[in-house]
């Protein structure tokens, strides 16, 4: 654990699965209260959060087999600009709903699984380290996926409303796609 902590690929990585499972828990967790919000009945509201599900599913079968090492950077950077672009889309509303929704489906079925093949790639986890690394990145993940619903809603009592908490999300997302860029350094 300590050798694999003292590479920085290996904590970019790590920082990644935090802000990934941070995004994901969150939004998802909170996704048809926020819909609510925007004016929704809870019927509604849980028939247009079952979306980025459906999606999800359907990019977790595509997106990985597209994953060929020579573009994981690229499929992670479109699935990060797409994670970017889905809060910023459910807060708008109106015609923008629907495109949020598809966008967040794409990035939550397939974020972890494309993130987790770059970091079997890194020169410091090889066949011995693996068990390890992965154990690492999904106990990273979950920190995140603890205080992302946790951070919502602290930011919806604060505020009354959900706008913060999205506007945060996509700071979230660019962050990350800052990350991807360092990690793309690591890995040559």
């Amino acid at each position: 654990y300590v050798e694999l902590l003292r590479s920085p690929a290996m904590r970019t990585v790590l920082y990644v699965a935090v802000g990934t499972f941070f995004f994901g828990h969150g939004l998802n967790n909170w996704l048809p209260e926020i819909l609510r919000f925007g004016g929704m009945d809870p019927t509604s509201a849980g028939l247009w959060a079952s979306i980025p599900v459906i999606i999800g599913m359907i990019g977790a079968l595509v997106f990985p087999r597209l994953a060929i090492p020579e573009r994981r950077m690229k499929i992670l950077a479109v699935l990060f600009l797409a994670q970017l672009l889905a809060p910023l889309f459910i807060e708008w509303g109106g015609g923008t709903l629907i495109a949020g929704l598809i966008l967040q489906g794409l990035a939550r079925g397939t974020l972890s699984v494309v993130v987790v093949l770059v970091m079997m790639e890194l020169r410091e986890v090889d066949g011995t380290r693996m068990g390890a690394a992965a154990g690492m990145y999904f106990t990273a993940g979950e920190i995140g996926g603890v205080l992302g619903p946790l951070t919502i809603g602290t930011l919806y009592d604060a505020t009354g409303g959900f706008a913060v908490a999205l506007y945060f999300l996509a700071a979230l997302c660019a962050w990350q796609m800052l990350l991807l860029s360092r990690l793309k350094t690591a890995l040559r």
